[in-house]
């Protein structure tokens, strides 16, 4: 071998694997370069390394390259250098066990970004475990942080990610003073990855003691601990989102999220602004009256910042959801939001598309932002949308009576293709919104209701009230037959006794109204929904009344002995008003003549 080949590729190369096994040296300075490499040198090395990879005696220093790269890379080019997974894969299973304590960081943090094999993150955890490994971690909180940032339990592989989160919510709560002031990091990057289930090893007590530590280290809090540091304002609001994602008893019992709520509605103008969507997701935790004046708080700062345009199209999402989720409805918020959003729809996922017009109807603010853009994303996206996104986009429109033909008939062949594998209940609303619309196919519509009557004994009470409603809609546009086959399933459904104990009165109420307009008459169906109105929804009444006016002349002694007055008033009064006893009273004298 040259003697410059055999210096650049280090002395141990070619011994141990070999003259066919050596790298070209253009290959290694491309590697080690610390400039970002062209496309060309990414594949060189990336094929160059790849004899030497799966080799159990391979050098440490090999690897390191590999992650070195990685590590001063972005998402796509790390992808395009490795181009051989397998080759990697090999490599971190057998060079785990001899990588430092922060290449192991880099290993993790490749592994979880590249959506590796869970078997990856398994070999990872055994040297992670090692107390001197830990030990010399502890020492790098803020890296540690990062890397377990990237980790959460929906990864690939027997939630071997999770492992690895709840080691080190463990190594932490144990020896959380050796961590200094990166304590708040380490725990916050555990909370925000894995949520409560990081923390399902320690206990409450272990829980709680470690958040104290954490914020007097993090210097949240004084001594005497009745009021928080003035100066950690940011501190206090990423310790207040990581609260809410571990979400345990323990927190709110002890007050600290009410005591974080009354900090930050007082400095919000100190946070950053990109750190408000994730309060504005944070907030519900502590006291409502203390998160609602946040909300408020975060509401006037958030506009400001979309007005100047500091935040953009996914922040004015999480405004708008926040919103929606209080129900608060703010002209000025909601004015800032829409303007961001017509600005740029096309750069907001249609997730998320879906999401702002399910909030938009949930706050009946038609009028604030123009649908047809929003629309026009979704009819040239249709193809990306889930089952969950068609359902959420299609009743937050009806609920905002607002129908786009064109979006309507994109989303109905990707409906038709997969109507007997979507969710019933999601079919059963996705009926009902186009019995609201009126369907342009008659054929589309009688598929639908055909998917839906084969599964019929899939539906709780409340979704056999919609497919009800729906029909009655359907009147006069469909065949009489069709109606009639399809309410005999629904009836028949709607007597069994788990079904029955489900109903409420309001259910009741949409029914009997959907019958009567109908004018479907079922005896038994009507004894269910009469017996819940009745206060007997878990035992039903079969025997009926000789005639109508058996309650109004005969003696309280001589009524059937289930039924009791006292009762059935206790649920009308409690649950109807008397417009809704007046609609029971018509429909009843509907379907009795």
């Amino acid at each position: 071998m040259p003697r410059a080949v055999r210096k650049a590729t280090g002395r141990t190369a070619g011994r141990r694997h070999g003259s066919a096994d050596v790298t070209p040296i253009s290959a290694w300075r491309g590697a080690v370069s610390p400039s970002p490499a062209p496309v060309g040198a990414w594949r060189l090395t990336a094929r160059s390394l790849a004899p030497l990879l799966p080799k159990p005696g391979m050098r440490r220093s090999h690897l390191q390259i590999l992650l070195t790269r990685f590590a001063q890379a972005n998402g796509k080019e790390a992808a395009t250098a490795m181009l051989d997974r397998r080759h990697f894969s090999n490599a971190l299973l057998h060079g785990a066990g001899r990588l430092q304590p922060l290449q192991l960081l880099i290993a993790m943090e490749a592994a979880a970004r590249l959506r590796l094999a869970g078997g990856i993150l398994g070999a990872l955890l055994h040297p992670l475990q090692q107390p001197r490994c830990m030990a010399a971690l502890r020492k790098q909180p803020s890296r540690l942080a990062a890397a377990l940032s990237q980790l959460g339990p929906d990864l690939e592989g027997g939630g071997q990610g999770l492992a690895i989160l709840q080691h080190s919510a463990s190594q932490l709560a144990e020896r959380s003073e050796e961590y200094g002031k990166g304590a708040l990091d380490v725990f916050c990057a555990l909370a925000k990855a894995g949520g409560g289930r990081a923390f399902r090893r320690v206990t409450d007590d272990k829980v709680g003691r470690l958040v104290r530590d954490v914020v007097q280290s993090a210097g949240l809090i004084f001594e005497d601990e009745t009021q928080l540091n003035k100066s950690n304002s940011n501190d206090a609001a990423e310790l207040f989102c990581a609260l809410s994602c571990v979400g345990m008893q323990t927190f709110r019992d002890a007050g600290l999220s009410s005591q974080l709520s009354r900090f930050l509605a007082d400095r919000v103008d100190d946070l950053h602004p990109t750190q408000l969507p994730n309060l504005l997701r944070a907030l519900g935790r502590g006291s409502s009256n203390d998160d609602f004046v946040l909300l408020h708080a975060i509401v006037r700062r958030s506009s400001a910042a979309l007005a100047n345009g500091t935040l953009e199209g996914q922040h004015a999402v999480a405004l708008l959801q926040a919103c929606s989720r209080w129900d608060m409805y703010d002209e000025g918020a909601l004015s800032a939001a829409a303007a961001c959003l017509e600005a740029a729809p096309h750069a907001i996922p249609v997730s998320q598309l879906c999401e702002v017009i399910y909030s938009l109807s949930s706050l009946q603010a038609r009028d604030v932002v123009h649908l047809d853009p929003l629309c026009d994303v979704l009819r040239s996206r249709a193809d990306s949308l889930s089952e969950a996104d068609i359902v959420r986009v299609l009743r937050g429109l009806m609920k905002l009576r607002y129908r786009n033909d064109d979006l309507l008939a994109s989303l109905m062949p990707i409906i038709e293709r997969s109507k007997f594998t979507i969710n019933a209940i999601s079919l059963t609303n996705l009926l009902g919104c186009f019995s609201f619309f009126g369907s342009p196919s008659e054929e589309f519509f009688q598929g639908l209701l055909h998917a839906t009557t084969k599964r019929v004994n899939r539906l709780p009470a409340a979704s056999v009230q919609h497919v009800f409603t729906a029909l009655f809609r359907q009147q006069g546009r469909m065949e009489r037959d069709a109606l009639d086959r399809a309410l005999d399933r629904l009836c028949q459904h709607l007597t069994r006794p788990d079904v029955a104990s489900q109903i409420t009165p309001v259910q009741t109420l949409g029914s009997l109204s959907a019958l009567a307009k109908l004018q479907y008459r079922d005896l038994a169906a009507l004894s269910v929904l009469t017996s819940v109105l009745a206060g007997r929804g878990n035992d039903v009444c079969w025997t009926w009344a000789p005639s109508p006016n058996f309650f109004c002349t005969a003696r309280a002694a001589d009524w059937p002995q289930p039924f009791l007055g006292a009762r059935s008033r206790e649920v009308l009064q409690r649950s109807l008003d008397s417009s809704h006893c007046v609609e029971i009273l018509q429909s009843l004298s509907y379907l009795r003549s």
